[in-house]
């Protein structure tokens, strides 16, 4: 996976991060969870395997206290996912509002190429048009949609369908509204599908008298922009920024996730963890809590490619008197 992802970065933190997974950065953070789970496991079978022997082993509290803080480990990397993704793949934003609100001059800005056209016709745009840029290191993936509204017309009822899909799979909404104009039942419309997901207003035509009642926006995030003079365009992009930041954890300089597998992998062994600390607070027996830990384990090993079910054993011998 690392290899692949190294083979089509596009940008140089792409790049780094499938650099830093080439070189284990994985491994070498999940080793000590891992170790950790594994000293666990070792304990619980010896108690059971060797119960002859007199093996020491501690009381459930204690047991748990022991796990718990390696679901809380695995939850924070687990949170890296998004911004990982986000690396790997590309911020997802979709532009949309009503026709003629100015979505397709804001998307050739924000792009600096000619991609969509212009006309003062509504509804010129009736398919999704896409566009990928780098914004310090992450891919930023504009997509330009089909002006939103009601009408009869088939093909312009698809094109408003696919906006919506469009906005489904999107991490951030741009809501471009006219500034030159009053807000009516469209822009409403599409206010009010774009709130299920992280949004920004955008104002537009700000080089125009404005007669936008901003008011009635409950004091929603805005910026007022001209596609046509590029006013405001900056902070634009600085607020995108900031959006990415917002994504960033403290371990995101380290080590993210950077694909659905990966994160797949990391939320099962959290939540076998949170299972045997539930089994343990219940005073399940110990094999079964195992179940739960060696699921863990079985996880862990899906990320480093290694199978440690014999360091089990030897980590028994080792560290207790059995046999002796």
């Amino acid at each position: 996976e690392a290899i692949r992802d190294f083979i089509e970065a596009q940008t140089e933190q792409q790049a780094k991060i499938a650099m830093r997974q080439m070189e284990g950065s994985m491994s070498i953070r999940l080793r000590p969870i891992k170790e950790r789970l594994l000293n666990i496991i070792a304990h619980l079978e010896a108690g059971i395997d060797f119960a002859e022997d007199d093996v020491d082993v501690p009381a459930n509290a204690a047991i748990a206290e022991s796990v718990r803080p390696l679901a809380v480990d695995l939850r924070r990397l687990e949170e890296t996912f998004d911004y990982g993704r986000m690396l790997n793949q590309g911020l997802r934003l979709a532009i949309l509002g009503k026709p003629n609100v100015g979505k397709s001059s804001l998307f050739n800005r924000l792009v600096a190429a000619d991609r969509a056209i212009v006309t003062e016709i509504p509804g010129t745009t009736r398919d999704v048009l896409t566009e990928t840029i780098n914004m310090d290191g992450v891919p930023l993936r504009f997509a330009d949609t089909a002006g939103v509204r009601q009408t009869n017309d088939q093909v312009e009822k698809m094109g408003v369908s696919r906006t919506w899909q469009t906005l489904a799979d999107a991490d951030l909404a741009l809501v471009v509204l006219d500034g030159a104009g009053s807000i009516d039942d469209d822009d409403r419309h599409v206010l009010e599908k774009a709130a299920t997901i992280a949004n920004l207003i955008v104002i537009n035509k700000a080089d125009l008298p404005q007669k936008i009642e901003t008011e009635a926006l409950n004091g929603a995030k805005k910026l007022c922009v001209s596609a046509k003079t590029g006013q405001g365009l900056s902070d634009l992009r600085d607020t995108l920024r900031a959006f990415l930041l917002e994504q960033k954890t403290d371990l995101a300089d380290d080590l993210v996730l950077t694909n659905a597998r990966q994160h797949d992998a990391v939320v099962r062994a959290a939540q076998a963890c949170d299972t045997a600390v539930q089994a343990l607070e219940r005073q399940i027996p110990h094999e079964m809590v195992l179940l739960d830990l060696y699921e863990a384990l079985s996880s862990l090993d899906e990320l480093t490619g290694e199978v440690v079910t014999e360091d089990i054993l030897d980590r028994i011998f080792s560290t207790f008197c059995i046999g002796k």
